[in-house]
């Protein structure tokens, strides 16, 4: 690149300098410069690509659970069948947490790696207190967990809206 700004600051055209300094013609140039830039890829943006592509599972199946909480809710379950239903979804986000804490985050997606890992750790407090409520028939932690769901909304808009703006920084398609 530095030899060709020198050419042309010589007066020689791009043309010129393209052929100069690499000695083929503009055209052979673009052609292989063309196929060379399609076939490039970027490690950072493979690395983001990656590392959301395994981020993507993790927030599908915590959605997944969502859904079947709403069933869940929906079914009127026995308060025996609720327990056992309510303890597989805090096992399942369990299982969610400890996965995400086997991602490796590349740098720029550190600061969405953390509010994932503090989203599903509020999740995984809110599910727990619905169990509890459903084990020590109290309405105390149900109301606890009742009060979190606003902040639960807010951190999952944030989250999906921060993972959408890395997508658009480094062009990935969702």
């Amino acid at each position: 690149g530095k030899d060709l700004v020198e050419e042309i600051g010589l007066g020689f055209s791009v043309a010129q300098a393209i052929e100069t300094v690499t000695g083929l013609e503009l055209s052979v140039f673009e052609s292989q410069f063309n196929r060379w830039l399609i076939n490039w890829d970027d490690p950072e943006r493979s690395a983001i690509t990656e590392y959301l592509g395994r981020l993507d599972l993790i927030l599908a199946a915590e959605a997944a659970n969502s859904d079947q909480r709403a069933a869940n809710l929906g079914a009127q379950l026995f308060i025996s069948d609720s327990i056992i239903a309510r303890n597989a979804l805090v096992s399942s986000t369990e299982s969610l947490v400890a996965a995400l804490a086997q991602l490796s985050p590349p740098d720029r997606a550190q600061a969405i790696h953390q509010e994932a890992t503090e989203h599903l750790d509020r999740v995984l407090r809110w599910l727990s207190l619905e169990l509890q409520a459903a084990e020590e028939q109290n309405n105390t932690p149900l109301a606890e967990a009742n009060a979190m769901i606003p902040e639960l909304t807010a951190r999952n808009f944030n989250l999906n809206r921060n993972i959408s703006n890395l997508k658009f920084i480094f062009n990935i398609p969702d």
